[in-house]
């Protein structure tokens, strides 16, 4: 069985559409159409219903699982033999949110680039549950997002419990505060969603933004946000300018706080008296071989959160 008509199948699969796989594999339809009819002639069946719309056959389902498993054996193949040959040349598949990469790669890809300069880093932006999904049919290797019920065929490492920090400028907090010194005191030790009440607050449509709504709805604390947005930098930038206060977690201010204006001020935010964090994970297959550069890959990635989870950036003006 021809291994490219295998990758063929497989990526027509996914489009359930072949003019649109074969554009995206750079191919034309009628070498698309020949690698699935070689297929469909050496196994005796139809893979793919063509009406009304197309879609696979219970053969097809059960050669698309087949293929799965061939290619993750096929990666974690060419991965030994070139560990074997010390080449110390490949790629690495890697998953992680946009905004999430801007915390750590820029960090971590260089000494990654002196040690194997011929290993080459394709990264993969989306959501968590797409990138699982292509973490767990092996189109992925790595992936860096928060945890959740990771599938019974992926390990999941700790990476950090990410704080929460309330940013809150001291030309805000005098304004809506009527004792801001007594307010930055206490705040030391934790700010609740009842004790900011009274300030203009950012928001944020995504999970970070659920577990705060959620902290706000259980303390009977009802708000207007003055912006709702998906990810750090805009709401930190209104924060900066004394518009409103606004949220980070610890990675995403670790990486922004040296924009922020000195009389920025960053309380850790508590939930039932407790610090809220989110927890990210780095995800991997379990059936995935470990190459020595992904094995160093690893361990720089870990290596940063560690470093990042000493830092103190607790700070009252």
């Amino acid at each position: 069985m021809d291994l490219d008509s295998l990758n063929y199948f497989l990526e027509a699969s996914k489009d359930l559409h072949f003019t649109k796989t074969a554009e995206r594999l750079y191919i034309s339809q009628q070498t698309l159409s020949n690698h699935i009819k070689r297929l469909e002639t050496e196994l005796g069946v139809l893979l793919f219903e063509r009406r009304p719309k197309i879609s696979l056959t219970f053969a097809g389902e059960c050669l698309h699982t087949f293929a799965e498993d061939v290619m993750k054996k096929q990666v974690n193949l060419r991965d030994m033999i070139q560990d074997i040959q010390n080449q110390e040349g490949g790629f690495i598949r890697f998953g992680v949110s946009i905004a999430r990469a801007d915390t750590f790669l820029p960090k971590v890809l260089p000494d990654f680039i002196r040690r194997y300069p011929k290993v080459e880093v394709r990264v993969t932006n989306g959501i968590a549950t797409r990138l699982e999904e292509m973490l767990a049919s092996g189109e992925l290797d790595l992936v860096v997002a928060l945890a959740g019920e990771p599938r019974n065929s992926l390990i999941a490492k700790i990476l950090l419990d990410d704080p929460v920090y309330l940013c809150v400028s001291d030309r805000l907090l005098k304004e809506h505060c009527e004792d801001a010194e007594l307010f930055k005191e206490k705040a030391l030790n934790g700010v609740e969603a009842k004790d900011i009440s009274a300030l203009p607050l950012c928001m944020y449509s995504n999970r970070l933004g659920d577990q705060l709504f959620k902290c706000f709805e259980e303390t009977g604390v009802m708000i207007s946000p003055v912006l709702t947005a998906t990810y750090t930098r805009p709401c930190l930038s209104l924060c900066d300018q004394g518009l409103s206060a606004s949220f980070s977690t610890q990675s995403n201010l670790a990486n922004q706080i040296c924009d922020l204006s000195e009389d920025i001020n960053i309380f850790p935010f508590h939930y039932r008296g407790e610090p809220l964090s989110q927890r990210l994970v780095l995800l991997r297959n379990r059936e995935r071989y470990l190459s020595s550069y992904l094995k160093f890959f690893m361990e720089l990635i870990f290596s940063f959160f560690e470093n990042l989870e000493r830092l103190n950036l607790i700070r009252k003006i």
